[in-house]
């Protein structure tokens, strides 16, 4: 049998077989992907859809928490003046006038007076108070509509509880009109009774004060809807709930809108492939395949690279796909063996800096302050866990004189390498300024202006410094937007040492004035400082480690000394994070005043 004969048999055998497999992918593929397709939209349309209900829910009740004050005296109120509250039924989110006209009343009536400050809403008169509730209502109501009209949701809300059956729809999703004279209002309030069956979770929301990670499933007047609640929780008490609802319907057709393109685009693009495909296969090029497989089971097995020169002059013959496919397979030889020669320089690269961030993580490590200080007037100690080999955070300690110990904790925003280098200068600005005698508020003052000469990148620190008298407990501080301390007790009461005003980090605006705080220890008291990494440590099921607890482990440590406070409370960390990766530097210092 001659050679070119067994070539053509070959050729018609490999045609065959080609056809058959490529026939039964393109059905397979076909299938899978309507199936897949409509699994991963519907999957995704409805992650989406209760992620972004959850959002609006859980950014108006935040932006409530932010400013309860306000908030809580309207709804504390809501009930006794909704019917003197009078906005138009066609409000179009403008509140302006309504915040002019109390202002100006309040102003002409209660002047230098500041209210919740110098005035509280009750000393005012019932003109004053109505004109501020429709003032801060209008406000409410506009925040809610914004959201949802910029999350393209049905309905946004804030509701809480009447009874153990009703609920008041404080700031309602849906406008109910009613009638005074000939012009039209917001008929506000709706209190009615809400059943637990199909409104499980706004019920469970309510009574454990948690998110329950689902929404309620409804269909009404008002239509067929996912709802998302999240609780507001005021100083540990919830006096309500926002609410967010999303229409069922048009989530659904949007999933199936975007299985039908998809799979519409995917049935074009495999058919026009298929088509392309088998016109060129049924060309007569399946011997020039067969003779590049013959040489490339050649290299396979030698791993000679002048089997590339050979092919690359058998690819010389056409212009085709084959022809590249021989040209590519005849680079890729050559590409292989300038590939392995690269591998070793790389890979000695990457060792080089490997070396290079090791040493910059111990001399980072080496510009804190490392000695854990016990005396006769107090006893202190350190300790900062990078996420990264070089971090962001730092701390420092020292003596300003005999009689006073400066003490300054803080966090650059970003970490690694470039907050590393922002850490470095900031840490030794704040030093210099304490330890030239200039008052804390002096130091940061000067600090901040100077870290924001060249600062291009725009990276800022939040910090926190105090100076403590070991002789007296006298403790003069200030902060730049870091977090709150806190003061622990010999009998383990722990206690939130707040600033009188919370001022911007350092290095965001020029000439920011920092406000001096002074608080008197105690004997035995400790004051602990920590960086953002403590509470916001994350487990595996994305839970924070949070406020609460850090009050908690403090309170259990109280009667241990600083260091050992720290280690007790980075083990309560790493027991609640569990597997789950360090995303953030971790910082602690904790000083006890003897």
């Amino acid at each position: 049998m001659s050679d070119s004969y067994k070539t053509e048999i070959r050729r018609k055998t490999l045609m065959r077989k080609f056809t058959w497999i490529f026939l039964f992918f393109v059905m397979v593929s076909l299938l899978m992907n309507g199936i897949f397709t409509f699994i991963s939209q519907n999957n995704a349309y409805n992650e989406r859809c209760r992620y972004n209900l959850e959002n609006v829910s859980r950014s108006i009740a935040e932006r409530i928490v932010n400013e309860k004050t306000e908030f809580f005296c309207l709804q504390k109120n809501f009930r006794d003046f909704k019917n003197d509250i009078l906005i138009e039924y066609d409000f179009n989110g403008d509140y302006s006038p309504a915040k002019n006209s109390f202002y100006k009343y309040f102003n002409a009536n209660y002047p230098d007076k500041i209210l919740f400050d110098s005035i509280s809403f009750d000393e005012m008169d019932r003109t004053a108070q109505t004109l501020w509730m429709t003032y801060v209502y209008e406000k409410w109501l506009f925040c809610c509509e914004s959201m949802r009209d910029s999350f393209d949701l049905n309905y946004v809300y804030f509701i809480f509880p009447v009874s153990d059956k009703e609920m008041c729809y404080m700031i309602d999703g849906v406008r109910m009109e009613k009638k005074i004279g000939d012009k039209s209002f917001i008929d506000l309030g709706y209190e009615g009774e809400i059943d637990r069956e199909n409104h499980q979770n706004m019920w469970e929301t309510w009574e454990t004060k948690a998110v329950t990670g689902d929404v309620d499933v409804t269909r009404n007047e008002y239509g067929n809807v996912y709802t998302s609640y999240y609780p507001v929780i005021v100083d540990g008490v919830i006096i309500g709930m926002t609410a967010a609802e999303s229409d069922i319907d048009i989530t659904n057709a949007m999933i199936f809108n975007a299985v039908w393109k998809q799979s519409l685009i995917y049935i074009i693009v495999l058919g026009l492939s298929s088509l392309l495909a088998l016109m060129f296969i049924s060309k007569t090029i399946i011997i020039r395949i067969v003779q590049l497989d013959k040489q490339i089971q050649t290299y396979s097995q030698t791993k000679d690279p002048g089997i590339g020169e050979i092919v690359n002059k058998y690819a010389e013959v056409g212009s085709d796909e084959i022809s590249t496919l021989g040209k590519n397979f005849a680079d890729m030889t050559r590409e292989l063996e300038e590939h392995m020669e690269n591998l070793q320089i790389v890979t000695a690269e990457r060792e080089r800096i490997g070396t290079e961030l090791s040493v910059a993580t111990n001399i980072q490590a080496s510009m804190l302050p490392q000695d854990y200080t016990d005396c006769e007037k107090y006893s202190l100690y350190a300790k900062m866990d990078p996420a990264k080999e070089v971090g962001g955070d730092f701390y420092d300690f020292f003596m300003v004189d005999e009689d006073h110990i400066a003490l300054v904790i803080a966090d650059v925003a970003g970490k690694g390498v470039p907050a590393s280098l922002f850490m470095v200068i900031a840490k030794t600005l704040i030093k210099n300024h304490t330890r030239n005698k200039e008052s804390v508020e002096e130091a940061f003052y000067n600090t901040n202006n100077q870290l924001g000469e060249s600062n291009g990148e725009g990276l800022f620190v939040t910090a926190w410094l105090g100076v403590l008298n070991i002789n007296t407990g006298v403790l003069k501080f200030v902060e730049a937007g870091h977090e709150y301390p806190y003061i622990v007790t010999k009998n383990g009461e722990v206690t939130e040492l707040r600033p009188l005003k919370k001022k911007m980090p350092l290095a965001s605006f020029e000439n920011m004035k920092y406000i001096p705080n002074e608080i008197q220890l105690n004997h035995g008291d400790k004051l602990f400082l920590y960086t953002d990494g403590v509470p916001e440590a994350t487990n595996t099921e994305n839970e924070l480690y949070g406020i609460e607890r850090t009050k908690a482990v403090l309170s259990k440590s109280a009667g241990l000394s600083p260091k050992e406070m720290l280690q007790f409370v980075r083990r309560d960390v790493d027991t609640f994070v569990g597997d789950a990766p360090q995303f953030d530097d971790l910082t602690m210092l904790a000083i006890e005043f003897k």
